[in-house]
Formats: C-alpha cells, sequence, structure tokens
C-alpha cells in the first residue's frame, strides 16, 4: 500500500505531469514462488480465494492496482524476471524505444 501510495504521489506531482513512465513489476519467479506459500488473498480481501495463489492473476492485480492510482501521462508497465535473458532483452528493447521517441518529440521532430 505504501508503494502504491508513493506511486500515486511521484506520478501526480506537477514536475512529471507531462514524462512517461515505465513500472517494472520485477522479481516474477520470486513472486511466484512467495504467493504459492502465502496466497494474496490473505493480505487483499477482494482476491477470490481460488485466486490467491494463481499467478496470472496476482500480477494482473497488482499492475491494475499500479495503473488505478496512476496520475501521469503514459504508463508502460512490465512484469520482469532479471534472470530471463529474452525478457530482459525485449524490455530493454522497448524501453529504449520509449525513451529515443520521447526525446526525439520533445525537440519536435
Amino acid at each position: 500500500m505504501e508503494s502504491l501510495q508513493l506511486f500515486a504521489d511521484v506520478t501526480g506531482s506537477q514536475w512529471f505531469s507531462q514524462t512517461p513512465f515505465i513500472l517494472f513489476l520485477n522479481k516474477s519467479d520470486l513472486f511466484s514462488d512467495k504467493i504459492k506459500k502465502k496466497p494474496m488473498n490473505q493480505y487483499f480481501e477482494d482476491i477470490p480465494t481460488d485466486k490467491g495463489n494463481n499467478f496470472d492473476f496476482c500480477v494482473a492485480y497488482i499492475q491494475d492496482k499500479f495503473e488505478d492510482t496512476f496520475k501521469g501521462c503514459r504508463l508502460y508497465p512490465y512484469v520482469t524476471c532479471a534472470i530471463d535473458n529474452q525478457n530482459v532483452a525485449r524490455v530493454f528493447h522497448t524501453v529504449q524505444d520509449t525513451i529515443i521517441t520521447a526525446s526525439i518529440s520533445q525537440v519536435g521532430l
């Protein structure tokens, strides 16, 4: 909950009103292991009991929470695992493209 509040505060700041944000939901491997032992429905009442340890559902739930609190102009969320080389390469390429596109846009090209 603290992370969500901080995210809302930072993305809602006047200093970042035109700044695109990239949200990395990292360590998906550890998260997957964790929810098998401690289902998320133990911490969030609105998660059904049968979905508390479902990785896809729980990741989507968390991503939705961040998207709901986002107050900026654009958000690019990524679920990542630093030990997955293909995933890291794909995310890096997308981030690089996003930064270059934003930079070109800012100079009016």
